[in-house]
């Protein structure tokens, strides 16, 4: 990097801070390293870099497209915006560089797919390079995957033999696998199914692969092991169903790379739960152990408040902002929703961020015709702070093409509709299986028109407004997925469905 001494040492600082995780000091050291030589492209990625770590999607491409516009550049965007969990704008940089030439991104596109939950795509992507080991590694995962979502046991041998006493009786030997024990329906489950699954006649043994301390996880942690020990592990546990709870996103974490985990098959039954709902029947959806451990009422809820329409004269909407939610479609629902109704107001929640945060995303919502004073911006630290927040919301528009499930079911324990439009991907489609399954269909649209439609129904039907929020929580509570032993029967069903499928 061509620069001043001076300016050599507040990219180092940058850099350094970056790495240490220091991620406000980092954002503002680059800033001034860009605000001092506007035309040096390792600013900007480096503020990129950073801005992408801070989970800022779309201030992150703003600082990349400044780094420059070459393949490579594109393909760094990509990889920076995956490890934020950006997924939606990591695909597009990722497919941006590979129909530039650099094939280099075919493998990271793959990967970016995989965690999508889109197998069937990263098979199409690897059809033509069959011969090369990384490709032939993901596509090797991808049909495992997809193998799984019709429904049928894979080909290749297990290394673990089912115990001679268990002829055909149920498989019962289980191990839950996670990397992400703090997301919020990883915990929920795990803070009931191992002791309602025993109850069942299961053995559990739970082993967390995140470098989190033994005595808070609660369970075995295993980061720090060997693939070869952490395999020894699983050969003494002797498991006959290994549930990774983990989805697509945990495929590549073990092995160190995409051929982790699930291809050394460690169990004769190897099954993936996705985090989505089908209790009605205790089927298994698409093959895929698809179950939404809501769990009991979280302890800590707030009293029920009355609509805050009753005391405003009008309705606000609110939604769950993060820059793979909050896409056009929505900002166009809103928009005709506001049309229709222009005294009502958008109450955005965000995870993080201050004043500048919010004022970049009421620029958003004016750039799709909603005026800024219909539009306010607030930022939740925690769920209960969220929860707080809800109880001030008329209804919920749900994002698209990704749902927030954890934001949905906050909002049904403080008594808020969420209006849900499921997306063709797996993670667009979480709050809608949860709303049918609970008995709300009609709060699930069928495309962009529907949900405006469904919604201004709503916003005409207060006396359904205030129903809902004197009864939706007890739906929830009362709800299968809320009842550990009934949850953990119907995990049992659906793993017993799998085997003998």
């Amino acid at each position: 990097m061509s620069s001043t001494p001076s300016q050599d040492r507040l990219f180092v600082l940058a850099r350094r801070a970056r790495a240490q995780g220091k991620l406000p000091a980092a954002e503002l050291l680059a800033r001034r390293v860009t605000a001092a030589h506007p035309d040096d492209p390792d600013g900007w990625r480096l503020l990129g870099e950073v801005l992408a770590a801070r989970g800022r999607a779309d201030d992150a491409v703003q600082a990349f497209d400044r780094a420059g516009d070459g393949p490579t550049a594109r393909l760094m965007r990509g990889l920076e915006l995956a490890s934020a969990g950006a997924l939606l704008q990591a695909e597009a940089e990722l497919q941006a560089a590979l129909a530039a030439g650099l094939d280099a991104a075919r493998v990271h596109l793959g990967a970016v797919l995989l965690r999508m939950g889109e197998p069937d795509a990263v098979l199409r992507l690897c059809a033509d390079r069959p011969d090369t080991p990384a490709e032939a590694a993901l596509a090797m995962v991808a049909r495992q995957c997809s193998e799984a979502v019709l429904g049928r046991r894979l080909p290749w041998p297990a290394p673990v033999a089912p115990s001679e006493e268990q002829g055909a009786t149920p498989l019962r030997r289980i191990v839950l696998w996670t990397t992400r024990p703090r997301a919020a329906l990883t915990t929920a489950l795990l803070a009931h199914a191992p002791a309602a699954l025993e109850r069942q006649g299961a053995s559990v043994t739970v082993l967390i692969d995140a470098p989190i301390p033994q005595d808070e996880a609660g369970f075995e942690v295993t980061t720090h092991l060997s693939d070869q020990a952490f395999d020894a592990r699983l050969s003494e546990l002797a498991p006959d169903v290994l549930l990774d709870l983990d989805g697509a996103y945990a495929l590549g974490r073990r092995g160190g790379g995409p051929a982790g985990l699930l291809d050394r098959r460690r169990a004769p039954l190897q099954a993936v739960w996705t985090g989505s709902v089908d209790l009605a029947d205790g089927t298994v959806h698409d093959g895929l152990v698809d179950l939404a451990w809501v769990g009991p009422p979280p302890g800590d809820l707030p009293p029920l408040t009355p609509p805050p329409s009753l005391l405003h004269g009008h309705l606000t909407w609110g939604l769950l902002a993060h820059p793979a939610c909050l896409g056009p479609s929505v900002r166009r629902v809103l928009q005709e929703i506001l049309d229709a109704r222009p005294d009502d107001r958008v109450c955005l929640l965000l995870d993080e961020g201050g004043p500048d945060e919010h004022a970049r995303w009421t620029s958003r919502l004016a750039d799709a015709g909603i005026a800024p004073e219909q539009v306010s911006v607030r930022t939740a630290v925690d769920r209960a702070t969220r929860r707080a927040w809800l109880s001030g919301v008329d209804v919920v528009v749900d994002g698209w093409p990704c749902s927030s499930l954890s934001g949905t079911l906050d909002a049904l324990w403080m008594g808020v509709v969420v209006l849900t439009r499921p997306s063709d991907r797996r993670a667009g489609a979480l709050a809608a299986d949860l709303l049918r399954a609970i008995g709300r269909p009609e709060d699930v649209a069928a495309d962009e028109p529907d949900q405006v439609r469904r919604a201004l129904a709503l916003a005409a039907d207060a006396d359904a407004r205030l129903q809902a929020r004197r009864s939706l929580r007890q739906t929830l509570a009362e709800a299968p997925q809320a009842d550990p032993d009934r949850a953990a029967r119907a995990l049992l069903d659906a793993i017993d469905a799998l085997a003998a499928g």
